[in-house]
């Protein structure tokens, strides 16, 4: 068996997702990405992230920092549904509620 980098394995299961996702949709966070592989290191993450964002199939944008699909066919200026966001954004934030509540039981 050969090691495989984490950032190879993080790119790999993100494609995974870009490919089930649609043009606009929303990806997971750095946190979101970091949790799920049990790391520390941010860089690691962008690593992953950056990879894509050359291949043109994700893109990042600012405030907050949040990365989303993009469909290398769709044309210039396309936009994801506003309802698509906001289901989105409302699952987001369902997910970290849990989150915040499972650590609260914990504590």
């Amino acid at each position: 068996m050969s090691y495989v980098p984490v950032y190879k394995q993080i790119t790999e299961w993100l494609r995974t997702l870009v490919e089930q996702r649609h043009h606009g949709a929303m990806l997971p966070t750095i946190s979101e990405v970091q949790q799920r592989f049990g790391i520390n290191g941010v860089q690691t993450v962008r690593t992953a992230y950056n990879t894509l964002i050359d291949e043109g199939l994700v893109v990042r944008k600012d405030s907050p920092r949040r990365y989303f699909v993009v469909d290398p066919n769709a044309a210039e200026g396309d936009s994801p549904d506003i309802t698509t966001l906001v289901t989105e954004l409302k699952n987001t934030l369902a997910h970290a509620t849990t989150l915040v509540e499972e650590l609260e039981r914990v504590a």
